[in-house]
């Protein structure tokens, strides 16, 4: 009885050993980064207007006297050999309204110029320029 108990729980044992060489543990994201965005009267100003490649959040501030609609899309895609091409990105905020503020969330492309503009033809639009991609946030702590 002895022996088909020592058995059974080897077996159990060796059942519970799995074979984790075929999963990949893939780096995290990097950190979403927050960008401040203001409409002005004549032009709308981003800060920072460079960074990584990565998850973003951009706070759309309107400080103009008119509702205004804010739309960030890829101005130019530099092509890299073997890359392929992203398709282009155009994403906009609902109307917003004066002193109020909207917020666009994005995953901006490496090597690629972004315009931030609105509807008014006599606001001129915001650049984003990103280069390379942001570090992982791999071993950072308390982030989600």
């Amino acid at each position: 009885m002895l022996p088909l108990v020592a058995l059974a729980s080897a077996a159990f044992a060796l059942t519970g050993c799995g074979d984790d060489s075929d999963y990949d543990n893939e780096l995290r994201p990097p950190s979403p980064i927050n960008i401040t965005a203001a409409i002005g009267e004549s032009a709308i100003s981003v800060s920072p207007a460079s960074l990584g490649a990565g998850p973003v959040v951009i706070m759309v501030s309107n400080q103009s006297d008119a509702s205004q609609v804010a739309t960030l899309e890829v101005n130019d895609l530099k092509s890299n050999p073997g890359k392929k091409k992203t398709a282009g990105l155009r994403q906009s905020t609902g109307p917003i309204n004066p002193q109020d503020t909207a917020q666009i969330k994005v995953v901006v492309e490496a090597d690629t110029t972004y315009t931030l503009k609105t509807d008014d033809d006599g606001i001129e639009p915001g650049q984003l320029k990103v280069g390379d991609e942001r570090t992982s946030s791999q071993n950072d702590v308390l982030t989600p």
